[in-house]
């Protein structure tokens, strides 16, 4: 995490570095959020690879640029996510205008694991000209820019992980889709679903493709007897009104629905179970060091004599020259797309029916075609009963009532 920011912190010092050895620019950054260890975009965890990069990067750039970095907390009042939310953009405004009054030359920027209002901040944001990272969790701002101020780095976006889901449905023709979102399991499974949501009454509205319906429900994972008897009743719905159902919840959770499913003979290949998987396998290993190639260094001196001082004032041009662009990473390459999100590419994976517990990727994103799933495999011969992809509709309707259907059991 440290190197990570360490790399980043660093990125933009060399974008923008136009200031002459003799004039140091001072750039104070707010970093609002919350220490509770509850959850892992606590600064309790964040915060010392943040104050590390700080440190880094005055070692580095010395005499050009000196970093403050202010960390904006109130352990006893704000002790996770939500209660942030709201309190975030008074925190920074005051934190703006205190800055300004004391250091009306420093350059202001806001560094941030999440959790923050976006949609609130941004407006400050935009009035102020300055610009902000995200490193965890962030929510679609819906104040609407010429350009995003804010850019998010977090590995997977809520926004890509819904977009994910929805390339799938469109690719086997899924248009009725049965959701259902854990209350009671990490909120970024909530997150996701609201994403999905916004992405379907947007699809349904452009009139550019066929209508989807979704079907959400909401259970609760807090007491187990409970959560068993709705998912039996949630089962029974879903068998007679859709046979695709996007699961948002924790694994352990997800694989309790399946059981009962299995007992309702609901996974012999006619119904679809889609899920979300919150943390990536790394499998390369890791390269901790900075360093750039020939390539990055031609576009950082250009950018160099592109812009000049001024332009550290304006976070429109600070955040653009994120934009569609690639950073070398510790783990991976970081490409920040036209939203100012960072896009990784997913996978989507299945359990054939003859591997038990292993899983097998059969979709990918490929980021040289605008992030579009394709097929690495036809899996139609270990799903089960060799049915797929299983049709949006059984042929005599979800619960057997296609007029046709019941003439046919009629004569016979």
């Amino acid at each position: 995490m440290a190197k990570r920011m360490i790399s980043m912190y660093a990125t933009i010092c060399f974008l923008l570095n136009n200031a002459s050895s003799s004039d140091v620019v001072h750039i104070e950054i707010a970093c609002p959020g919350f220490t509770d260890l509850s959850t892992a975009i606590s600064l309790g965890y964040h915060g010392a690879a943040f104050e590390a990069a700080v440190n880094e990067s005055n070692a580095i750039y010395a005499g050009i640029f000196n970093f403050t970095l202010t960390f904006l907390v109130e352990p006893e009042k704000i002790r996770d996510g939500p209660a942030l939310e709201p309190e975030s953009v008074v925190w920074i405004a005051k934190w703006y205008y205190a800055s300004l009054k004391t250091s009306p030359d420093s350059v202001r920027a806001i560094v941030t694991p999440g959790s923050i209002d976006n949609t609130n901040v941004q407006q400050l944001m935009a009035n102020w000209n300055i610009m902000a990272i995200i490193t965890s969790a962030s929510s679609k701002s819906q104040y609407k820019l010429p350009s995003p101020l804010a850019i998010d780095l977090s590995f997977t976006s809520m926004e890509s992980a819904a977009v994910t889901f929805m390339d799938t449905l469109q690719l086997y023709n899924w248009t009725t889709v049965f959701l259902v979102v854990d209350t009671n399991s990490l909120p970024v499974f909530a997150s996701v679903g609201m994403e999905i949501t916004k992405a379907v009454n947007n699809m349904n509205g452009d009139g550019k493709s066929k209508r989807r319906t979704i079907l959400e429900r909401r259970v609760s994972s807090r007491n187990s007897s409970l959560f068993r008897e709705q998912l039996n009743t949630l089962l029974t719905e879903f068998r007679k009104s859709s046979r695709v159902m996007i699961f948002l919840a924790r694994g352990d959770f997800l694989r309790e629905m399946l059981l009962i499913a299995n007992r309702f003979n609901m996974t012999n290949g006619e119904f679809v179970y889609l899920s979300f998987e919150t943390t990536p396998v790394m499998n390369f290993p890791s390269n901790v060091t900075w360093q750039y190639g020939k390539e990055d260094d031609k576009i950082l001196n250009a950018s160099r004599r592109e812009y000049g001082l001024d332009s550290l004032f304006n976070g429109y041009n600070l955040s653009r020259m994120f934009l569609n662009r690639t950073f070398p990473g510790d783990l991976s390459d970081i490409f920040i797309d036209s939203n100012g999100n960072r896009r990784v590419e997913l996978v989507v994976s299945y359990f054939p029916d003859e591997k038990g517990s292993a899983r097998m990727v059969y979709l990918q994103q490929v980021k040289e075609n605008g992030f579009k799933l394709f097929a690495l495999q036809n899996i139609s011969s270990s799903w089960p009963n060799g049915m797929w992809p299983p049709p949006n509709e059984p042929k005599c309707g979800y619960a057997d009532e296609k007029s046709a259907c019941a003439k046919c059991a009629i004569f016979r």
